[in-house]
């Protein structure tokens, strides 16, 4: 028999830190506002938020799906095992009636 490893019962939580900059390809400075200030579009960080955690979530999904499919052919087997040994009892105990009535 295959070992059932426990599926986890939470969800990942994002626990990589993005900066501004990372998210950025060459960030618009604003001229006039202090310092350069930095225009952030969220469009952007969403979508690069997104690329960055697909792949993770992706990874985990995969797992997640082999774990199920892992459990449920194992209780399918032994399902199917019971109604296997069941069968041949039945065929065995026929055989033995007809067998010894004769």
């Amino acid at each position: 028999m295959v070992p059932v490893k426990p599926r986890a019962r939470y969800l990942p939580t994002l626990t990589q830190i993005v900066t501004a900059e990372e998210l950025m390809e060459g960030p618009e400075t604003v001229p006039g506002l202090p310092g350069g200030a930095v225009v952030i579009d969220d469009d952007a960080i969403f979508r690069q938020v997104v690329v960055s955690v697909m792949p993770a979530i992706e990874l985990r999904l995969k797992e997640e799906l082999q774990t199920l499919v892992e459990e449920t052919m194992h209780q399918l087997s032994a399902t199917l095992r019971g109604e296997v040994e069941a069968a041949v009892r039945t065929a065995l105990a026929a055989r033995t009636v007809d067998t010894g009535g004769g």
